[in-house]
């Protein structure tokens, strides 16, 4: 009986996990295409609309995959932040170590 109890368990935590992890790539996947379509809208508008700074696709991109993991990775979040290309070239070297860091510490864990 406890044994069929912990398989039941089990079996609804791993469909709960799927179903976490599908919806984290459904919004991106929907944050994709609105980005998308915002730049793609920027440079076909008549008047397009003031940007400030320095600002590629790319960062809004960063923003959203950089939900909830924010704190783990602050360089990278830095990054997101950077208005000139001068300044993306030292926070993106930064935030490409972090991102190293963080898939050995990754690689070396137990899930």
């Amino acid at each position: 009986m406890a044994a069929a109890r912990e398989t039941i368990e089990v079996a609804q935590a791993a469909r709960a996990s799927d179903e976490h992890d599908r919806k984290v790539r459904q919004l991106r996947d929907i944050g994709l295409l609105a980005e998308s379509l915002f730049w793609q809208a920027v440079s076909e508008a008549e008047a397009p609309p003031r940007l400030y700074g320095w600002r590629k696709l790319e960062h809004n991109y960063l923003e959203q995959a950089l939900v909830g993991m924010a704190d783990e990775l602050p360089k990278s979040v830095a990054l997101t932040q950077t208005n000139s290309a001068d300044a993306a070239i030292g926070a993106a070297r930064g935030a490409r170590e972090e991102i190293v860091r963080a898939l050995k510490k990754l690689k070396t864990s137990t899930p």
